[in-house]
């Protein structure tokens, strides 16, 4: 059983309005790091900015097990023409292998009043 908060808790048992966005937060292997939201705008928690105008993305809900398997999620990046990684397309990018060895932690952000 997953645990959360008990502000988060309070808030699914209220009857305000909330939204819910994903935020990722990609670790390449040379340590740079690229923060990323489905949201319509720039978030920020914890002095962190998550970038809202980066490609788009949508990933399937997650699958989690108990004991020695993995939990798992599916995410798809659908990168514009003008989205860069490196100074590079996000296509490009991945094929020369930037995304190689690269970390991913996606969370959900509840928010009550946007920014």
């Amino acid at each position: 059983m997953k645990s959360i908060s008990g502000a988060l808790t309070t808030l699914f048992n209220s009857n305000n309005a909330f939204s819910k966005a994903d935020l990722y937060t990609w670790t390449l292997i040379d340590g740079t790091i690229i923060r990323t939201t489905d949201a319509d705008v720039n978030l920020t928690f914890s002095g962190n900015t998550w970038i809202s105008e980066a490609p788009a993305s949508e990933r399937t809900k997650a699958t989690l097990n108990v004991g020695v398997e993995v939990d798992s999620i599916d995410v798809t990046i659908y990168p514009s023409a003008t989205d860069t990684l490196a100074g590079l397309s996000w296509q490009s990018a991945a094929r020369q292998g930037y995304l190689d060895g690269a970390k991913l932690l996606v969370e959900t952000a509840y928010i009550q009043t946007w920014p």
